[in-house]
């Protein structure tokens, strides 16, 4: 807020959060509108982030759900959704979009196809490809890589991917996002490779090749968009835990949290699974990529982003 110093760490015994300069001056989305987004209110809201940032079950860490910020429901077997790594659209719609970007992804006039292969791709690396009902990032997974080409050269957006590319120890290298933005403009060329690509084929992949548990819902209470009243951005690099969303959203909070963690050992089993693994880094370039983009596309000007670590002697 103009004129008004804003509180640029939180902390709490396990964790630390800092403020990265960039507010979304950039974005174009409706999330956040009606978002507090004074000193203390943010304090507040990151202070329940890092307060329900819980251990993440060994069998769940490979099962990224969404970052939607909206309190989870249930897994389509009527199981409470378990605390998972987030990333955004959860881990199919992120790993189908990285598969692209760095341009493993057979061409074929059938989303459909496409889709499974990057799913079985995922399983071949030892990951659990996820989807969920409703999700924002699933329908509009052209309008976020369009997106991400047309802000690729703005200086704002620059300086985020920059910002957020550091959270998880690998420097932003220009030369190596430049292959990647070019990826990306020469799919939108083609956009027959996109005419059938809807959100149900992502949560129909994911029921076919995981089943129940590889799809999520979440509760729409009718607030904000789709019930989505998110305050803020969260990047975490938290190996091992992840925000609780129910537990914060019964504290009245919502945001929308990426694990960088996670987002990094998916880049790593991929590459080690197409037997590429120069492919790692530019791997993470494009899960960077999809997540600014993305989270641009959702939030409103001014959001703010908060970077969480774990504190030395947090295992």
């Amino acid at each position: 807020m103009a004129g008004v110093e804003m509180t640029q760490v939180v902390e709490n015994d396990l964790f630390i959060a800092r403020r990265i300069p960039d507010t979304f001056a950039w974005a174009v989305g409706e999330i956040g509108a009606d978002a507090d987004q004074s000193d203390e209110a943010q304090v507040a809201l990151v202070e329940a982030v890092l307060n329900n940032t819980v251990r993440v079950a060994s069998a769940e860490e490979a099962a990224a759900i969404c970052n939607d910020g909206r309190r989870p429901d249930a897994l389509a077997n009527g199981e409470p959704v378990p605390v998972r790594p987030m990333l955004l659209g959860a881990s199919l719609v992120a790993g189908h979009n990285a598969l692209e970007a760095v341009g493993e992804v057979p061409y074929t006039r059938s989303a459909d196809e496409a889709v499974l292969w990057s799913a079985h791709t995922m399983q071949d690396a030892k990951l659990i490809p996820v989807a969920h009902l409703g999700c924002a990032a699933g329908a509009s997974y052209v309008t976020v890589k369009e997106n991400g080409v047309r802000w690729a050269d703005e200086k704002a957006f620059v300086a985020r991917q920059q910002q957020t590319m550091g959270v998880n120890g690998v420097p932003y290298d220009p030369r190596i996002q430049a292959i990647v933005n070019a990826t990306h403009r020469r799919q939108l060329r083609r956009p027959e490779r996109y005419d059938d690509l809807t959100l149900d084929t992502f949560t129909a992949v994911a029921q076919h090749v995981t089943g129940d548990r590889g799809v999520v819902s979440y509760v729409d209470d009718g607030r904000g968009v789709n019930g989505h009243v998110e305050e803020a951005a969260i990047r975490a690099y938290t190996p091992g835990y992840a925000i609780d969303g129910r537990a914060l959203n019964e504290s009245g909070h919502q945001v929308l949290a990426q694990n960088d963690d996670a987002a990094a050992n998916m880049a790593k089993r991929l590459a080690f699974a197409l037997r590429k693994l120069h492919l790692e880094i530019p791997l993470r370039h494009a899960l960077n990529t999809q997540v600014n983009a993305g989270h641009g596309t959702l939030f409103v000007p001014g959001t703010p982003t908060w970077l969480v670590k774990k504190k030395n002697g947090c295992r």
